[in-house]
């Protein structure tokens, strides 16, 4: 499966919730997963054209012109052997008779190693803005008691203001620069200028995920050390304003512990999506969330700690973007190490400008799960909550519904 047949596999799924979204009068949720849809079409047409070109390249390279050359000279070597009634064997094993024709098997087409991506971006809310800097106004939380009851004549008493506070910004930029000598851009076979593109693409990334991390970090990480902790944080500290857009991320070491969790009656508590099969649910009793898989390469487990983050990001963390990755090329630049002009050579450079700021830290939690508490996935549910596994009809975990849905 391509990449983008893997990015549109997902389509389905959040057109699902959408529906939900509409179905339950969320109008902004649904618009909001409507842009996330519109955003997701726009890259996989953009992962298609890469994939197109991708193909053609290796249909017109070098190597294929290389590769039909050969086979013609080998039709008519066997020809000429078929004339001579092959009275003088040919071997490959000897190069005079025979092995200079036999070409070594080395490909100059680039090829990619299945590598570890994610993108967090989509996750999050991403906010365009055309300034270094600047301030976001908002409305405090605030207790609403209602209005008192009045007799008549009586002096209407005064009830609380809202108040306001600012979450500020600061752009700041983030770049790179790959030097290549002239030589190698016109002797290559491979469509290197691309290939860079993509790796500063993938740098732009890992930048991104960098800063939306960092910035959950700075939360106090609280130990989520049972079920009851997640059923807690879902039902009472995001509660019924966070809870119904709420994800969990954890990475492939939390993703490894969970999926070892079992109800009362040996039920996996994670279950794939039956609309979507590539998304994850995890059943945390009334509740069935999402879970979304980060790699251990952008998110790892430190000390024998997973880390583990459970909320709606889109309302918490918003990644103010000056500039996208924008790139240039110079062949008369110089960069320390590096003279464009006097080596002969060409500079691709790559720049950035963002920042990742906290805009509300009630609507996620920032966790970790202390993996030396998992040593047996058999009883993973019981070393989960710290006591042994909830009988079937108790009324918490494992109770009532069954674990497949």
């Amino acid at each position: 499966m391509t990449k983008s047949q893997e990015m549109r596999a997902r389509i389905p799924g959040l057109m699902n919730e959408c529906q939900g979204f509409i179905d339950g009068g969320k109008t902004a949720e649904a618009q909001a997963k409507m842009d996330e849809i519109n955003d997701l079409k726009n890259r996989i047409a953009i992962q298609e054209a890469l994939e197109a070109e991708e193909k053609e390249d290796i249909k017109n390279s070098a190597e294929g012109r290389m590769q039909e050359a050969r086979k013609k000279d080998a039709m008519a070597e066997f020809a000429a052997a078929v004339r001579s009634g092959f009275k003088n064997a040919m071997t490959e094993g000897t190069n005079a008779d025979g092995g200079y024709t036999v070409p070594d098997d080395i490909s100059t087409q680039v090829k990619n190693y299945r590598e570890e991506f994610f993108d967090m971006t989509q996750y999050v809310n991403v906010e365009k803005v055309s300034t270094k800097s600047g301030e976001r106004t908002y409305q405090k939380k605030k207790t609403v008691t209602g209005f008192q009851v009045v007799g008549e004549g009586t002096a209407i008493p005064g009830i609380t203001q809202p108040e306001f506070e600012r979450i500020t910004y600061t752009i700041a930029k983030y770049a790179g620069i790959i030097p290549v000598t002239r030589e190698l851009l016109s002797d290559t076979d491979a469509n290197l200028i691309r290939i860079i593109m993509r790796w500063f693409g993938r740098n732009s990334a890992v930048t991104r995920n960098n800063l939306i991390f960092n910035k959950i970090k700075t939360k106090t990480q609280a130990e989520i050390g049972s079920m009851n902790d997640i059923r807690t944080a879902l039902n009472v500290t995001l509660g019924s304003v966070y809870k119904p857009t709420s994800k969990i991320f954890v990475n492939d070491d939390g993703l490894n512990y969970i999926d070892g969790l079992v109800d009362g009656q040996g039920r996996p508590l994670l279950n794939p999506d039956p609309t979507a099969p590539a998304q994850l649910r995890f059943r945390v009793s009334a509740n069935v969330i999402p879970i979304v898989n980060v790699p251990n390469a952008f998110l790892p487990t430190v000390e024998g700690v997973a880390p583990i983050i459970i909320g709606d990001l889109k309302e918490g963390i918003t990644l103010f973007d000056r500039e996208q990755l924008s790139m240039s090329r110079s062949d008369v630049a110089a960069v320390t190490g590096f003279n464009a002009f006097e080596q002969d050579g060409t500079l691709f450079r790559g720049i950035e400008r963002l920042d990742v700021e906290e805009v509300d830290g009630d609507a996620y939690i920032y966790g970790g799960i202390d993996l030396s508490k998992a040593s047996d996935y058999g009883s993973g549910y019981s070393a989960f909550l710290g006591g042994a596994p909830i009988a079937s009809g108790s009324g918490g975990e494992g109770g009532g519904e069954g674990g497949g849905d």
